[in-house]
């Protein structure tokens, strides 16, 4: 059977936190599983640290699946600079587009990312070189908010950790940008992640 879809997710491990990355872990799991013979399906890690290209090998997913953990360039010590993180994230992220260009059929990127703040001047030629690239690669991008259902800290019992809703929704403005930009979906407040993968992938 010839592959049709051609999908990438993309895991933000530089800013996924490990409560959020064992949620949507869960779900990429179970959409795996639930994959048709016509997909095709590559994951990679927004540091560049996991890549796995086109498979239909579910055992293969699985395992590069797990291989993904949280916070890695800070964990590591590298990329203590927010800029630099933020801007290597970027760039990885346009160089996936970029490597779509060379797959046949329906091509979609998922960014699953908890967000984070891309409002600074610094990063817009980075921004702008995601979209054109991917226009140019014939590819969408669509996004998952791995945070699941914003609540107010202002009404919460939990740690909010000083992040207020307007923060939230600030982080989450490059994961909008890319999907309006690219004919792509933005799934975000909500916590069905399992639902979110299939909408995103489809």
């Amino acid at each position: 059977i010839a592959p049709e879809r051609f999908v990438a997710f993309v895991f933000d491990d530089i800013h996924l936190t490990s409560g959020d990355l064992a949620q949507v872990r869960k779900a990429a799991d179970q959409h795996i599983e639930n994959m048709v013979p016509t997909d095709r399906l590559a994951i990679y890690s927004i540091s560049g640290e996991v890549s796995q290209d086109f498979t239909d090998d579910r055992a293969r997913l699985h395992a590069v699946l797990a291989r993904i953990r949280p916070a890695i360039m800070v964990r590591v010590g590298a990329l203590n600079d927010v800029d630099q993180r933020v801007l290597t994230s970027l760039a990885n992220l346009k160089a996936v587009a970029k490597r779509m260009s060379a797959v046949p059929g329906q091509r979609t990127v998922v960014l699953v990312s908890p967000g984070f703040n891309t409002l600074s001047p610094l990063y817009r030629d980075a921004i702008d070189a995601i979209v054109e690239q991917a226009i140019r690669s014939k590819v969408i991008i669509s996004s998952l908010d791995a945070r699941g259902l914003y609540t107010d800290p202002r009404f919460s019992a939990a740690p909010s950790g000083g992040r207020s809703l307007t923060s939230m929704y600030m982080a989450s403005s490059l994961m909008s940008e890319l999907a309006g930009g690219t004919g792509g979906t933005l799934f975000e407040n909500s916590n069905g992640f399992e639902e979110g993968f299939r909408r995103l992938a489809a």
